[in-house]
C-alpha cells in the first residue's frame, strides 16, 4: 500500500497529483513542445515558402542577409539541415528522459536513434566540402563517439544484470573506445581551427620543418588568363 502521494523530490510539500500541479505540468509541457518543435519548424517553413513562392534564391542578398546563418556551411540541397539538427537534439533529450522506461531501455532507444542518425549523415553528407569534407568527418566522429559510449554503457549494464564481477573491476574499459574517439574528435576539431595557419593558401607552410614542407606541400599555382594575352602584351611593349 502507498503511504503517501507522489511528491517533488526537491520540495516534499509539493503534491504532484494535485490539480494545481497537474495544471502547471500541462502548461509547461505545451511550452516545451512549442519551444522544441515549433522553432525548428518555423525556421524551415519560412525559408521554404520564400524559395518556393518568390524569385529569391539561397544566394540572393536579401535571403542571405536574413537566413544565411541557417544554411551557411551546408550543401545547397541541404539548406534545411540546421532545423533537422535542432530536432535531432530534441529527440535525443526526449529519449534520455522518458521516465516510464527503465535506464536500460532508454539506452537501447538512444542507441537506435544514434545509429539511424549516423545512417542519415552518411547518406546525405550535408556539410560543404571545405577542408576535404572536414566538417562531415567531424560530425560523423561525434556520432561515433556517442555510439561507443552507449555501447559501453549497455555492455556494462548487461554484465551487472548477470552479477558478473567483471562489470565492477573493468568498468572503465567499457568506455575506452568512446574515450579514444573523443580524443580523436577533439584533435580533428583543433586541426580544422588551425588549418589556415598550418596550410596558408598564399604562402608556403612556415610552421613545418623543411623536410616535411617539401614532402607535403604540393600546391599548384595556375591562372585563368590565357598565355596568348601575355604574348600580346609583351609585343606591344
Amino acid at each position: 500500500h502507498r503511504l503517501d502521494t507522489a511528491r517533488w523530490a526537491l520540495d516534499m510539500s509539493v503534491d504532484c497529483n494535485s490539480p494545481v500541479h497537474q495544471q502547471w505540468q500541462l502548461v509547461t509541457s505545451i511550452g516545451l513542445l512549442i519551444w522544441s518543435f515549433g522553432i525548428p519548424l518555423i525556421l524551415y517553413i519560412i525559408p521554404w515558402a520564400i524559395l518556393k513562392w518568390t524569385s529569391y534564391t539561397l544566394q540572393s542578398k536579401e535571403m542571405w542577409t536574413v537566413f544565411g546563418f541557417l544554411y551557411d556551411g551546408f550543401e545547397p540541397d541541404f539548406w534545411y539541415y540546421e532545423s533537422f539538427m535542432m530536432l535531432r537534439k530534441t529527440y535525443i533529450l526526449i529519449a534520455a528522459n522518458i521516465m516510464w522506461l527503465s535506464p536500460e531501455t532508454r539506452t537501447v532507444v538512444l542507441l537506435t536513434l544514434v545509429i539511424y542518425f549516423r545512417y542519415m549523415h552518411l547518406r546525405d553528407l550535408p556539410y560543404d566540402n571545405r577542408a576535404y569534407m572536414g566538417v562531415d568527418r567531424l560530425q560523423f566522429q561525434s556520432l561515433a563517439t556517442f555510439t561507443w559510449l552507449l555501447l559501453g554503457r549497455l555492455f556494462r549494464t548487461m554484465l551487472e544484470l548477470t552479477d558478473n564481477a567483471l562489470a565492477k573491476d573493468w568498468s572503465p574499459v567499457f568506455y575506452l573506445p568512446a574515450m579514444l574517439n573523443f580524443f580523436f574528435l577533439v584533435g580533428r576539431a583543433i586541426y580544422l581551427i588551425l588549418r589556415e595557419i598550418i596550410w596558408p593558401l598564399q604562402s608556403p607552410p612556415t610552421l613545418m620543418p623543411n623536410c616535411l614542407r617539401n614532402r607535403l606541400d604540393h600546391r599548384v599555382t595556375f591562372s585563368f588568363i590565357p598565355p596568348a594575352v601575355f604574348d600580346v602584351d609583351a609585343k606591344q611593349r
